[in-house]
């Protein structure tokens, strides 16, 4: 038992002592001029659930009975696409995010948290804070090694509405 409390206690030591790093957004965001080595674009999407009221043709035996009752059919609302965010990492080893809008929605805020470990070494990079429409976090450059990444984050609109990004990761491996 003392063992297990040991175990738990260093786990949380440990993350409670994880580093982050508060990283503000740049004006722009780089061009891919520097080839991307991996990168991803992941769509955000309005949440809609409702219920239609669907009314079947009735034929004229079928009126009076029970069967005659409108159905209801739950179904999910097509969902519009908000937003896009795209996130890549570039041959210097720098990771880099941007939000795209899309037609009708205007940007007010994206938040979140990238999250990146060397899995060569096991070891964590670090949980990095961001926040604006644009910006880029820089991972140590160790040849050879492989690292992932996950981003996390909500888009708010001007309308005051948050939509949630709720993790997309890439693998990739630095080169010098």
């Amino acid at each position: 038992m003392k063992k297990l409390f040991s175990l738990v206690l260093t786990l949380l030591l440990f993350i409670g002592f994880m580093p982050t790093n508060n990283v503000q957004a740049e004006e722009y965001f780089e061009d891919y001029s520097d080839e991307l080595l991996t990168s991803v674009s992941i769509s955000i999407y309005e949440d809609a659930e409702f219920l239609e009221y669907e009314e079947e043709p009735q034929s004229p035996e079928i009126e009076n009975s029970e069967e005659a009752l409108p159905s209801f059919s739950p179904f999910l609302a097509k969902k519009k696409e908000i937003a896009k965010v795209n996130f890549g990492v570039n041959k210097s080893n720098k990771i880099s995010y941007k939000v795209v809008m899309s037609k009708g929605y205007k940007f007010k805020s994206f938040s979140g948290a990238i999250t990146t470990t060397d899995i060569t070494s096991g070891l964590s990079q670090g949980r990095k804070e961001i926040s604006g429409q644009s910006g880029s976090v820089q991972i140590a450059k160790l040849d050879g090694h492989s690292f992932r990444s996950t981003l996390t984050g909500a888009v708010t609109t001007s309308t005051d509405y948050g939509y949630n990004l709720g993790g997309a990761s890439i693998m990739w491996t630095y080169k010098k």
